[in-house]
């Protein structure tokens, strides 16, 4: 068995309470197929069964079979063959509903072979009460300790990932409600390195403002160099001039306005799009569409760059997808964060070689 030999390697001991409920889950999974198996083998043959829409005669069950009769010929179902709701609805057809423990049982099928909690799913849950309520709390806390091993891992992505699962599929939940402080580690996770005589302002979430004073040569500059890279991000612009951006490629020296590529931020939410607005690559191509917020609100960036690949969304659209030339820069190159204009806020960065 892979579970009882995963509970007992010493190697997963920071993972027992999560094989535990596994074993505690399939073992309710076994039980309703071992209380059907023998609803099932109860029928009396002729009678009506439902297969989602399909309405078919009972003819036998045998070796995990099931035949029955449809309008035209007899249909096979084999057991692997079942979805999560033609279990369910085979199970309230076959069984009479005394079991208390049941609609538990019911509701973790859906749960594992229909992942996300579906509408069906939480019905079902809601059905099994406080003994609902507390699997849901269990399946909250299990994407909490899953994001965290893939931190620790650092596999940044996939904990990021996890964390907004968490946040958007467990509303209210105990894990949910920490979803936060998990987000908040990831902010510190990269130190950025200051460049240039600007004394920039800390602040939470990884806060670092630029004031509208013009500094030369002011950046925050990424600690390797990257390849790849994905970095997700909010700004703000915080003055009538405030302007920055994300600059890629950067060798380390040099000038930034011919060595180096960046991607765009400027006060100008509603203007048509050219190349030296939000969102574009600075000078170089104009942005699919201006998708800035007014002077004063957080925007969000996510921007990947894979060799010579660049793709962007700015406030949740793509701005950007485009290929530079490749002898134009070099292969893998630092990324900056520009802050010689200033009047801009940079907060929430995550940025990622994965």
């Amino acid at each position: 068995d892979a579970l009882a030999a995963a509970q007992a390697d010493e190697q997963l001991r920071d993972a027992a309470e999560l094989l535990e409920w596994d074993r505690q889950d399939l073992q309710q999974i076994r039980q309703l197929w071992e209380e059907l198996r023998g609803g099932l083998a109860s029928l009396a043959p002729g009678t009506e069964l439902r297969f989602g829409t399909l309405s078919v005669e009972f003819e036998k069950f045998a070796d995990d079979v099931i035949t029955a009769k449809g309008r035209a010929a007899s249909v096979d179902k084999r057991r692997a063959d079942l979805d999560a709701a033609t279990i369910v609805s085979l199970t309230d057809q076959t069984l009479p509903d005394a079991d208390a423990a049941r609609p538990l049982r019911k509701a973790i099928v859906l749960a594992y072979l229909e992942p996300g909690l579906t509408p069906r799913s939480r019905e079902a849950l809601d059905r099994a009460g406080a003994s609902g309520r507390e699997f849901i709390e269990r399946l909250a806390a299990r994407e909490a300790a899953l994001a965290r091993q893939e931190l620790a891992r650092e596999n940044i992505p996939a904990a990021l990932a996890m964390i907004r699962n968490l946040e958007e599929t467990f509303p209210g939940t105990k894990a949910a409600a920490g979803a936060g402080e998990l987000r908040d580690g990831l902010y510190s996770r990269i130190e950025w390195r200051t460049v240039g005589p600007r004394q920039w302002e800390r602040g939470p979430a990884g806060a670092w403002t630029a004031d509208d004073n013009r500094v030369e040569g002011a950046l925050l500059l990424s600690p390797p160099m990257y390849a790849r890279f994905e970095v997700h991000l909010e700004y703000r612009i915080d003055s009538a001039i405030g302007n920055g951006g994300v600059y890629f490629k950067y060798k380390g020296s040099g000038r930034l306005d011919r060595d180096a590529m960046k991607i765009q931020f400027s006060n100008d939410a509603g203007q048509g799009p050219h190349q030296y607005c939000t969102g574009s690559l600075f000078a170089y191509k104009s942005p699919r569409i201006n998708a800035a917020k007014e002077q004063g609100a957080w925007n969000t960036l996510r921007l990947i760059v894979d060799g010579n690949r660049v793709s962007a969304w700015l406030n949740d659209r793509l701005v950007q997808e485009t290929t530079i030339p490749a002898d134009d820069y070099p292969a893998e190159g630092y990324v900056a964060l520009d802050g010689v204009r200033g009047g801009i806020t940079y907060r929430k960065i995550i940025l990622t070689d994965q």
